[in-house]
């Protein structure tokens, strides 16, 4: 704990000078650098936490998103609903922790169909192992998308050949040195996503699933159609990718990641950004320089020494505040 404390000193200092200090952009060697350096041995969770259970995750970003200008530093945790909070407040670089090291394997996942996916339906086909969705553009909403997803079922072909091009290209195209042990670890992931599709919940567990000593993490099965979830440990109904995704605010409106091309679009360019294209022009208000994942725990030891000389999050008072005014009662 006093570690921890620590570190929240040290990223709220950091928040203030950071915004200079952060590269327009990350050659891949940098990243990779970085996610290594950064992490420390891999730790272990009760649940795999393929997909976020907070439901009420897009309340606070109104509020945040008139208290917090674009820019700054973001650091998060866990797995995609990152991206939601990311696309909303326009961090400069964002950085993503967790004890599991299969998180960064899942970010790992996502970055690749990033890059490789240029419109929200081409994203959820191949995150998903599908056709191409039908019937659905750019204006299409995210249940227009599920929709169309649902038409389409999951094809073994498209999974091992959309397995090969992620491995590929972030082992050929980004050089990045995966162990083999990673190499399963990501195997894990996308055959969640296959096998589950868009029911797949926080209580899934896959073959790679370590509860170490917390005894559990039994998975959960998909609870009958449309964007159910998986039953939790205590029998607690947990929500599924496709309802995290179609989630709203209280005001009924829907910030996610996929919600809109235009959010879709600030995440897609900040991969791009970070990969050092000079010769692509990216609008100010729209750039990312990174995304980086951590992996590991972000208290005591390495990470902490290494965050010593690393930056903080933007206005992090603004978020707990905006966070405590959000909460229903």
């Amino acid at each position: 704990m006093r570690a921890c404390l620590r570190l929240l000193v040290l990223l709220i200092a950091l928040a203030s000078r950071a915004g200079a200090q952060i590269p327009a952009r990350l050659a891949d060697t940098t990243f990779w650098r970085l996610m290594n350096e950064f992490s420390e041995p891999w730790g272990t969770f009760r649940s795999e936490n393929f997909v976020s259970n907070e439901t009420s995750l897009q309340w606070v970003i109104p509020e945040l998103t008139q208290r917090i200008a674009p820019g700054g530093v973001y650091l998060g945790v866990a797995p995609d609903q990152n991206f939601t909070y990311m696309a909303a407040v326009r961090p400069s670089i964002a950085f993503i922790v967790d004890i599991r090291h299969q998180n960064a394997m899942e970010h790992l996942m996502y970055k690749t169909l990033f890059e490789t996916s240029s419109t929200r339906a081409e994203f959820l086909a191949k995150l998903f192992s599908r056709a191409p969705l039908q019937g659905v553009d750019t204006t299409s909403t995210a249940a227009q998308l599920f929709d169309a997803l649902a038409k389409q079922p999951p094809d073994s072909a498209r999974f091992r050949d959309n397995l090969r091009a992620i491995v590929s290209r972030l082992t050929d195209v980004h050089r990045f040195a995966l162990s083999d042990s990673e190499r399963v670890s990501l195997n894990c992931v996308y055959s969640a996503f296959f096998s589950q599709g868009p029911d797949l919940s926080y209580n899934f567990a896959s073959e790679c699933r370590n509860p170490g000593p917390f005894g559990y993490g039994v998975g959960g099965g998909p609870m009958g159609p449309g964007p159910g979830g998986g039953m939790g440990r205590f029998g607690f109904r947990m929500p599924s990718y496709q309802g995290m995704i179609t989630e709203t605010d209280s005001a009924g409106t829907n910030w996610s990641y996929l919600g809109s091309e235009a959010r879709f679009r600030i995440l897609r360019l900040a991969q791009f950004i970070k990969l050092a294209d000079r010769k692509r022009r990216v609008a100010a208000s729209d750039r990312i320089a990174g995304v980086e994942h951590v992996g590991q725990r972000f208290v005591g030891g390495q990470a902490l020494r290494r965050a010593e000389a690393g930056p903080g999050i933007a206005n992090p008072p603004a978020v707990a505040d905006a966070e405590r005014r959000s909460r229903p009662g």
